[in-house]
């Protein structure tokens, strides 16, 4: 009998070890991203992507075809150039899709550059005053189901002192980020400069409104009727189910519509239509 026991315990212990090690493996990968604008009036983006703990497997990277909120094929892929792989062989097999076979279990940085120059809701936006990130333009990711949690690191030129994201604050460094994973990512613009920005709460949950690019417009009447509007509409839902929410407000000489994303929106307005 106890030779039977133990013989199922073995049995029971290698069955977790099989379902749950390839699990433990995967955790150990790490996918940081560094973004940074050394020329940002030639509206490039640089991307410098780092993957620790691939075992020494090839690796699919792809851009996104798609965005949060747009419903429609995105052709991203379009506005990658020069990817290079320090650590590794990369091979392009598809528009959007590289193939990475590393040299060793080492660290790889895999660096290219996006070009950034659609002023839209759904795309990137780059020029020496202002960066508009939106991720599904700019991230790739790598295709695996693993549960990997993504960091960014973000390099403003020296000019640009404000960040707006809602990805959420590594270190007490307003400069670094992180996502649980890529949806959450790519769901979450970030928007670099010198934008104002006006704060209020609603229900308890912080909110900001964010304003980019100039525009004739009165601040606190502007953050009153907003922060009213946002009661009124938490008063319908029941609750505010967002621990932050942000408007990203884009002021250009025309507008062009918005979209929203799980904690915040980005809204293109007409620089002229305050008053």
């Amino acid at each position: 009998m106890k030779k039977q026991l133990n013989r199922i315990a073995s049995g029971l212990l290698l069955t977790i070890f099989g379902l749950f090690f390839p699990t433990l493996m995967n955790a150990e990968t790490k996918i940081q991203y560094t973004l940074s604008f050394p020329e940002p009036h030639t509206h490039y983006v640089e991307v410098e992507l780092k993957i620790s703990g691939h075992h020494h497997k090839p690796l699919d990277l792809k851009m996104p075809v798609w965005t949060p909120g747009s419903y429609l094929v995105r052709e991203f892929s379009r506005h990658v150039e020069s990817v290079r792989c320090e650590g590794g062989q990369v091979a392009k097999k598809a528009k959007n899709h590289w193939r990475i076979t590393p040299d060793s279990k080492k660290e790889l940085s895999i660096f290219y550059k996006v070009y950034a120059f659609e002023l839209s809701v759904r795309t990137s936006f780059v020029d020496a005053d202002m960066a508009l990130l939106n991720g599904a333009s700019i991230f790739m990711r790598l295709d695996s189901k693993e549960k990997t949690e993504y960091w960014v690191n973000l390099l403003p030129p020296e000019t640009w002192k404000k960040v707006n994201t809602t990805l959420a604050v590594v270190e007490e460094n307003v400069w670094k980020r992180k996502a649980s994973n890529f949806d959450e990512l790519v769901d979450s613009p970030i928007l670099l400069g010198n934008q104002a920005v006006h704060s209020f709460e609603v229900a308890s949950v912080p909110h900001t409104l964010v304003m980019a690019g100039q525009a004739d417009y009165d601040a606190n009447r502007l953050t009153t009727d907003i922060q009213k509007i946002c009661k009124e509409a938490t008063k319908v839902i029941g609750e505010q189910p967002c621990k932050e929410y942000a408007f990203l407000v884009i002021n250009a000489n025309s507008s062009s519509g918005g979209l929203e994303h799980a904690n915040c929106c980005v809204l293109h307005a007409n620089r002229s239509l305050y008053k």
